[in-house]
């Protein structure tokens, strides 16, 4: 009778963990959320400035001078109704391929476009989590876990943050999900092209598609073909000239001149370096980062070559390598380590480490975890990168997580 009482309670505790955090998370973003749009001069310094100036130039004076970084200032500033130094400039340095809905938002004033590009965002990113069900089904997770599991990935803090900016984050989730799902069912046609969605971050794109060469190449055919098409697409969109101008204006990001790129604030082996000498030379740090950058692209090419069969764990190794050295990752990106985490947690379902239903937990648990650390300066940018690392070591050593309990013992011994 004893057991059964404590299986209960443990129950009743598990759920209102669950409750209560889920509460909390919603709470905070909501009081976020709510102050950011009752906040005029706070959105206006958003993120969604520079896509807000994108549509509105598209609309204007045509797709193909999205990219012309004279024209951007002059509206942008019309946008801001204030003139604006270069360095706080926020330009629209990504793909073209979400421009025609910016051009559609450009028809609406700023603060009603903040929220229609906003719930478009959260379309993509509930499309996204179709693929991640899907995935945990064909590891024969139960349909509730999967449920609040979902729900808890919705709640990732990076991801509302994501949602907060109006970044385009969200197509980068969701091609990583069809990308994942297209790995676990072992279809290189869907691996490839869910791959070709997240050319939205073509550092991170890059990364993470070069591997397949050495291994599993029909995923890295048809990443070409995708991103082949989609480079079509976004050259019939801006046409030559506008693709010179992305060009020139990726080579300014890259190099890490001005126009708000902030590279202090990001959360790469880049921004790590800037924190820690900020007095180093900006040639210097091009240097640095794009060497580590080529060297972990070597290391991964390695671990492809070596390995007959690409595993869970190389694939959690991939992601986080492609983040970690990117040349360019700001917090909404981390938005990406939510692959990683799932598959962790695969892994970890897999071995007993945890039971299914306490995965949603977990991953609410690390939301709370990365809001503390925003909130406390002296933690912010150190708490992902614990996160990160806390993802590699689960992934690769699960047994160091493994609880002896009554209830893991007895799935095990099932």
């Amino acid at each position: 009778m004893k057991p059964v009482l404590d299986d209960m309670k443990t129950k009743r505790i598990f759920n209102l963990m669950i409750i209560i955090l889920t509460a909390a998370l919603v709470t905070w973003y909501s009081i976020l959320w709510i102050n950011y749009v009752r906040t005029p001069a706070q959105l206006n310094e958003s993120d969604f400035r520079a896509f807000y100036t994108a549509g509105l130039i598209a609309d204007r004076y045509g797709f193909n001078q999205v990219y012309d970084l004279e024209l951007e200032q002059s509206v942008q500033e019309t946008v801001k109704g204030a003139p604006i130094p270069r360095a706080e400039l926020l330009t629209y340095n990504h793909p073209p391929l979400l421009l025609p809905v910016l051009a559609l938002a450009a028809f609406l004033n700023y603060s009603t476009a903040y929220k229609f590009y906003g719930l478009f965002l959260l379309l993509l990113a509930l499309a996204a989590l179709l693929f991640f069900y899907k995935g945990l089904r064909s590891k024969n997770w139960r349909v509730k876990p999967i449920v609040l599991t979902l729900l808890s990935i919705l709640l990732f803090e990076p991801l509302f943050i994501s949602f907060l900016k109006d970044q385009d984050t969200a197509l980068l989730l969701l091609g990583l999900a069809i990308w994942f799902h297209g790995i676990l069912r072992e279809d290189d046609r869907q691996a490839g092209l869910g791959l070709a969605l997240t050319v939205i971050r073509p550092q991170i794109s890059i990364f993470l598609a070069i591997p397949f060469l050495f291994r599993q190449r029909k995923v890295l055919g048809w990443y070409l073909m995708g991103a082949s098409l989609l480079s079509i697409y976004s050259l019939l969109l801006v046409s030559g000239q506008g693709l010179k101008d992305f060009l020139n204006l990726i080579i300014v990001s890259s190099s890490g001149q001005d126009y708000g790129l902030n590279t202090f604030a990001m959360f790469n082996i880049t921004g790590m370096v800037i924190r820690i000498f900020p007095a180093i030379n900006s040639n210097l740090l091009t240097l640095v980062k794009w060497g580590f950058y080529g060297l972990a692209l070597m290391g991964m090419i390695l671990v492809w070559k070596k390995n007959s069969k690409i595993e869970l764990r190389h694939v959690v190794l991939l992601v986080i390598c492609s983040l970690f050295f990117s040349p360019h990752l700001h917090y909404h990106d981390l938005t990406a380590l939510l692959v990683p985490l799932v598959a962790m947690l695969m892994i970890w379902v897999d071995r007993a480490v945890i039971q299914d239903k306490k995965a949603a937990l977990l991953i609410l648990c690390i939301s709370v975890f990365l809001v503390i650390g925003s909130i406390f300066s002296a933690v912010y940018h150190i708490f992902p990168y614990i996160l990160m690392i806390f993802i590699l070591a689960g992934a690769w050593h699960p047994e160091w997580f493994t609880l002896r309990n009554h209830n893991l013992q007895k799935k095990t011994d099932q």
